[in-house]
């Protein structure tokens, strides 16, 4: 009786365990077909269930490795909420070490942020002084600069135009603190996002050039080597010395995609020459 009830209690464990599986892999995949086809509401709400489910999931489709919360980054990333799509891709980049495409859309994201806080302009010395001049407390004046950044490190020039002004000496120390971390800030999130997209795309290049030659699936995968021929072209421009955000961007979410689409492709090719299908 005794064998027979742990017996029972092992099926039933090996039954719950298949089942909750199952489930993972169902969010999973239901998440990544919506966000396949536009629509990264209804799939971040699929994937952010597989992700509290087990968060080192990995997507089973594919000998490529993508967890779970790169694809939580990447509906993120879709909807333009970038802090959570970073925070997700950093997390994924910290499970799975092999996960390319973390790395490439954390890039974007690092970059697309970067380029949004530009465009929101940050306070030069002339709208300070105007503020001052205006009668606008320096509390005010320090809450707005450290709401939107400063344009420029202070210099005792600088800070002697501020005083005049009407700046006292708490906002002086705040400017000053203000500017050197906002272009420090700037310039390093541009340099690591430059870096991450370079990393993930010599990842996903190494990675299709070793299963073309080293695996008998290797001839699914970019058999025309178009996106390879894309990643190089990238990289080359990566390398030089204006790098175009917008170009880098754009060439990141065209590489991420149609790797997406190449998981499918080279699925479909595999199934279709199997020997199964053959008949054999």
């Amino acid at each position: 009786m005794e064998k027979i009830s742990l017996l029972g209690i092992s099926t039933a464990l090996v039954l719950l365990f298949g089942c909750a599986a199952f489930e993972i892999g169902s969010e999973m995949q239901t998440g990544r077909s919506a966000l396949l086809r536009g629509d990264a509401k209804l799939a971040l709400t699929h994937l952010q269930r597989a992700a509290q489910s087990n968060p080192d999931y990995l997507l089973p489709l594919t000998p490529l490795q993508q967890g779970v919360w790169t694809y939580v980054g990447r509906a993120h990333y879709v909807l333009g909420q970038l802090p959570e799509a970073r925070q997700a891709l950093e997390q994924a980049r910290s499970r799975h070490e092999q996960d390319s495409l973390a790395k490439l859309y954390l890039g974007l994201t690092l970059l697309r942020q970067q380029r949004e806080q530009k465009a929101e302009r940050p306070l030069s010395l002339t709208d300070l002084q105007y503020a001052l001049k205006e009668g606008v407390p320096s509390r005010r004046v320090a809450a707005m600069a450290r709401e939107r950044g400063v344009d420029f490190v202070t210099t005792k020039e600088t800070e002697k135009a501020l005083r005049t002004a009407g700046a006292d000496e708490p906002l002086i120390e705040q400017v000053r603190k203000i500017g050197v971390e906002f272009a420090g800030g700037a310039k390093g999130s541009r340099e690591r996002g430059l870096k991450e997209v370079e990393i993930g795309m010599r990842g996903l290049h190494d990675w299709l050039e070793y299963v073309s030659y080293n695996t008998t699936y290797g001839k699914y995968w970019d058999p025309g080597r178009e996106i390879r021929s894309q990643i190089q072209a990238s990289l080359t421009m990566l390398s030089g010395r204006e790098v175009d955000l917008q170009k880098v961007i754009a060439a990141g979410e065209w590489l991420g995609q149609r790797i997406e689409d190449e998981i499918d492709f080279a699925r479909r090719d595999q199934l279709r020459e199997s020997p199964l299908r053959r008949g054999f």
